[in-house]
Formats: C-alpha cells, structure tokens, sequence
C-alpha cells in the first residue's frame, strides 16, 4: 500500500490537468440544436490560461480515457469518414496533450485502437491502452503515464523508470504518485470538468467549464471539421411512423426498447437481447427524422457482445433487473428481454417474479439450455451486478462465456435506417421478433 505523507520539498513544483470520459465532446455544439456544451474547446481555453499564469513551472496534460466513443463527431471519424484524417489527433495535438490513455473501455474495437495509436503516434502524443506506459521528460521533470488501476504497479513503474509523478486511473478518476502520496480527483464527465493537481502543495480538485469560455483560436482551425460533422448529422435519414418515447420503457414494453431489441435480433447469431434504456428522457414525434436527432434517444456508442448464457441464468439476471425495477432505482438499470414472452409478477419475492414462457416462434424457453444473449458491452463489463446475480462473479468468468464482440449500436442503426427509411411500429415492434413481456398483475 502505497503511504500517504508530504511530498519532499527537493521535487520540482508541478501542474498536471486530466481530462477524462468526454465521449466525443470535442466541439461545444450538440449539431441538432442551439444548446452548447462543455467540449475541448472549454479544456483548451482553461489550459492556454494555466499555462500562462504557471510560466515556467510544467504543466502536464493527459487524458484518462474515454475520449474516442461517445457522441456525433467521434460516431463521424471512427465509422463513416475513414478515410479521411481523423480529427481527434489533430486536436489533441494542438492542444498540446501530453500522453492519452484508451481506458477500459471495451466498445472502441481493436481495429480503431491500432489506428488511433498509428495516428497519435504521428501527431507526436503517446495513445496507450491495456496497461501500457511511456515516460515523457518535460521542463525538468519526469513523467509518467500508465493505462491502469494498479497502485502497486505505479508504484513499482516509479521506482523503476526513477519518475517525479506518475499518472494512471481509477475509473474515472485520475491518481497522480509522486513516490510518498497518492492524490485524486474525478476527470471528468462529458467534459463539464476537469481534474487538477499541485502535488507540491498536496492539492487535488475538479474544476467545472464555463461553456461561455471556449478557444476562439481552436474553433477557428476545426469550424471546417465542425460543419462536415453537422451536414452528416442535421441530413434527414428516413421517418418515423410512430413516436419513440424514452419514458414509456419506465412503464413496461415500448416502441422505444422494441426498435432496439429489433435490431438486435436482427444480428447474426443472437436468441435473447438484453438492454436498459439507453437515454433518461427525450421523445421523437413521427415524420422525418436525421440520424443526429435518432440518435440522441440511442446516445451510447457502446458494442454489442454475445455471451453464451444458460436459460437459468437468463432468468436469474431478469429477477436480478426487475428487482432494481420495482424498487425504484436508476431507469439506467432498466433491463428488459427480446425474443422471448414472459411476465414479470409483481405480487412475488425476488427470485419468483420473472415467468419465461417460450421464444417468439413458440419453442419452449429452456432452463438447462445454453442461448446466445447480446446486451451492450457496458452491461457485458458486469455493470448493475446482473451478470454477477446470474453466477458470473468477475470479468474472468464473463470472459469465458464471450461468443463474440459485434458491430456499435450506432452502427447497426445507421446501416438500418439506410435500408429501411421508414420506422414503423408494426415492423419495430411486431411480436413475432420482439416477444412479449407485460407486468402482473
């Protein structure tokens, strides 16, 4: 365990910024209305204004993870312009980042991640993932920088690499090490904040943007960037014949969670799909429709995974979400069931509530049986405990049952609506596909 004491007054002072989990909040438009919001714009006004007022002293800027999924813009360079030059590299350098990690997250795809290296790479800032490490002398001092949660492995990096600080993660959490203390500060959250280190005077915080305060000088050499973006996005797409609703998937079976199970189905290989609402609010009403104003009701970038489940364990994970349910918690953990009829009965205890009767084509729902499930790489990490309630106890053994890694949501449902312009209920949610769930009483 790594101790916690005062930093000797012998290390040169230092300033080290961490952004982290902007999830493609790169410009501060949300291109499908006049709304603005925090994006690295607002990071890179904050940091001109750290640099300046700390003159000499180093100032270190890293990205914890997070970066690359997410929202319009990065939906736009990672799969529909690829082959043109991909903007985030570009911007990070003109930032001046320092270093970038991946982060844990699983929906990036290897494919990108080697491109992203190769391109970071040529814009002269380290992108590493899965534990990686580099060390980066600046103005005297040594950093650095490890894609991992490991105290014990900063630690031994530091002794052996003979660093003043190294920067790693813990969630979304960025830990600064100076070889006594460990500080940390939470990075950010879709760019509202960011975090903040002195180790000299043992000082860690987040501080929060100001949309009003954006690099003018940035804007100016991305807007062309900016405007490309928003041509892809704003361009209608198809239209909806029936309104999609986030909040009726608090109710029970919806339009909304339907057009997701459709398409999930619709995947090679799958049984059952599994998801929660992947918004908190927002309503399309029917007519036409652009792929940015869809996808603000299917916001995550997040992949589809296959895991090879039992029906028992099918069974165990929805008592273990219709539990969360009926108690009210976060609808972010409101995970429902494609493919299949049951009913979920209120009036029992946990563990009896969920009755599977049988497939949408009438095959019998079997316990012993093995399915093929998709549900969305977040949910497949062991996020809201479902998998663990169905006896998978750890990454390891969620692992072990992975069939394989599919395409984004965002993907799927921009190659669906290419081929099929109208949304229409009856095709959505036809119960020959979507099945059939209802609460009881």
């Amino acid at each position: 365990m790594i101790a916690a004491v005062s930093l000797s007054a012998q290390k040169r002072d230092a300033v080290i910024v961490a952004t982290g989990n902007m999830h493609g909040n790169w410009f501060d438009s949300t291109f499908t209305s006049v709304k603005t919001r925090a994006s690295l714009l607002q990071v890179s006004e904050a940091i001109k204004k750290i640099r300046k007022a700390e003159g000499d002293a180093p100032v270190f800027l890293v990205d914890i993870g997070g970066a690359l999924e997410g929202h319009n813009a990065a939906f736009y360079y990672n799969k529909i312009a690829a082959g043109k030059a991909h903007l985030y590299p570009r911007m990070a350098a003109y930032m001046h980042y320092d270093a970038v990690m991946a982060g844990p997250d699983v929906s990036l795809g290897r494919n990108l991640i080697r491109l992203m290296q190769s391109l970071m790479r040529k814009a002269g800032v380290p992108y590493l993932h899965d534990g990686a490490s580099c060390v980066i002398k600046k103005s005297g001092c040594r950093f650095g920088v490890m894609d991992g949660e490991d105290d014990a492995a900063a630690e031994a990096f530091f002794n052996r690499k003979k660093l003043d600080y190294v920067i790693y993660r813990q969630g979304s959490k960025a830990k600064v090490f100076d070889g006594t203390t460990v500080l940390t500060a939470d990075a950010g959250k879709s760019g509202r904040y960011y975090a903040f280190f002195r180790p000299s005077m043992g000082e860690a915080r987040k501080i929060y943007l100001s949309t009003a305060q954006r690099d003018a000088d940035m804007w100016d050499a991305f807007k062309d960037d900016y405007y490309e973006v928003r041509a892809f996005i704003v361009a209608p797409i198809g239209e909806l014949a029936v309104p999609l609703d986030v909040r009726k998937s608090f109710e029970g079976q919806s339009d909304y969670m339907n057009f997701y199970h459709s398409l999930a189905l619709g995947e090679k290989g799958v049984d059952v799909s599994m998801s929660s609402p992947l918004a908190l609010d927002g309503t399309l009403s029917a007519g036409p429709v652009s792929y940015g104003r869809i996808a603000e009701l299917y916001p995550f970038d997040n992949r589809f995974v296959l895991l090879s489940l039992s029906g028992e364990e099918i069974k165990a994970f929805l008592e273990a979400s219709y539990d969360a349910w009926l108690q009210g918690k976060t609808p972010a953990n409101y995970e429902s069931a494609g493919g299949i009829c049951y009913t979920v009965d209120r009036s029992k205890s946990y563990g009896h509530r969920v009755n599977i009767t049988s497939f949408t084509d009438g095959r019998p729902f079997k316990a012993g049986k093995r399915y093929n499930v998709s549900m969305t790489s977040y949910r497949a990490s062991g996020a809201g405990g479902f998998l663990k309630a169905a006896g998978l106890a750890d990454a390891e053994s969620i692992k072990e049952r992975m069939v394989t890694q599919g395409k984004t949501f965002r993907e799927i449902l921009y190659y669906y609506l290419l081929k099929h312009p109208v949304v229409d209920s009856g095709v959505i949610s036809d119960p020959a596909v979507v099945g059939r769930w209802s609460f009881l009483p």
